[in-house]
This record gives structure tokens, C-alpha cells and sequence, in this order.
């Protein structure tokens, strides 16, 4: 009946649809206090994509959150940062493969976690070899891509603008879009 992948306070979990068993496929690396969460399967099978959440700290007066991309082995082995956040306050969210090296993520940056403005979101594409970071469209708050992953439709977020629906095409190999 397959398996659903998720992340709670222990780690990433495995729960099996049959029987209703559950396996802890990752746990934490560090403090006990970071959470994993928001696992996603490569196209191939063979490797998740995970968060990798700090809590919530005071830095001068302004309450921070970030987190960083992590990729393992399928079975939880070989566990280790892809992306490291690079910024106050950059939370990477809703991880997808776009191929068996990129995940595409919508990356939030403001200047206090608790703020409701001067937020900004982007869509970008990140190669889990080397860490590096394409944008590739802003304003874009949520996505879903196509299951052959050659498209994506996102909630655009812009001061001014009406919120809308897009549908956009990706070129994988360049991670180029056209609406």
C-alpha cells in the first residue's frame, strides 16, 4: 500500500500504509533541539531532501529562524548539508526534486521572523552537489510542480498585485522558466 515519509520531533519517520508501523529513517545530527522536517523523494528513489530547522533565537532584539537543505541515502545513510543558509533569517521552505541533483525550494528572508513585511520570497533552484543557488522567480509564496517536472505552478505574493495562479515552464537543464 506504500509508505509516507514526514518529519517530527524525533527525526524523519517512515510510516508504513499497511500496518501502521512506524520507522525513524534520520535522526538529528547537533542539538537536540533542531527538527527535521519536510522530506522529499528524488525522482529516482534513491535520495530524500529534508530541513534541517534551528529554534528560534534572539539576536539583538530580533527573533531569527533559518533552516538548511540536507540530502541523504533513501535508508537515512550518508546524511549531510547540501545548503547551508547564508543569510538572518532565511528559512528555505516545501523542498521538491526538479532532477536527481536539483531540488527547488521557495526561499523566505525577512528581517525578523515575527515581521509581516519587507518578507521576501523566491523560488530558486539549489544543486545539492555544490550548494549553489539559482533564482528563479520572486514573489512566489507556495508551488506545486507537474509529475514529469516540467512545470510548475506557483501562488504569486506581491504587494500591489492581486494574488494569482501561474503556470510556468521549466527547462530542468538550465532551470530557465517561461510563463
Amino acid at each position: 500500500k506504500g509508505k509516507l515519509l514526514f518529519g517530527q520531533s524525533e527525526g524523519i519517520v517512515e510510516y508504513a500504509l499497511d500496518d501502521g508501523a512506524e520507522k525513524l529513517v534520520i535522526a538529528p545530527i547537533g542539538s537536540n533541539k533542531i527538527t527535521l522536517r519536510d522530506p522529499a523523494l528524488s525522482p529516482d528513489g534513491k535520495r530524500l531532501a529534508y530541513l534541517h530547522a534551528f529554534p528560534l533565537r534572539s539576536i539583538n532584539k530580533k527573533i531569527e529562524a533559518s533552516n538548511d537543505v540536507w540530502v541523504a541515502n533513501r535508508d537515512g545513510s550518508d546524511a549531510h548539508v547540501a545548503y547551508v543558509h547564508d543569510t538572518f533569517n532565511q528559512l528555505v521552505l516545501f523542498p521538491a526534486w526538479l532532477d536527481n541533483q536539483h531540488v527547488v525550494a521557495v526561499v523566505r528572508v525577512s528581517p525578523d521572523a515575527m515581521a509581516s513585511t519587507a518578507i521576501a520570497f523566491t523560488f530558486e533552484r539549489i544543486d545539492v552537489g555544490t550548494g549553489e543557488r539559482k533564482r528563479l522567480l520572486t514573489d512566489v509564496l507556495d508551488f506545486g510542480l507537474s509529475r514529469d517536472r516540467t512545470q510548475v505552478v506557483y501562488a504569486q505574493f506581491a504587494a500591489g498585485v492581486p494574488d494569482r495562479l501561474i503556470l510556468a515552464d521549466i527547462d530542468a537543464a538550465t532551470g530557465d522558466i517561461s510563463n
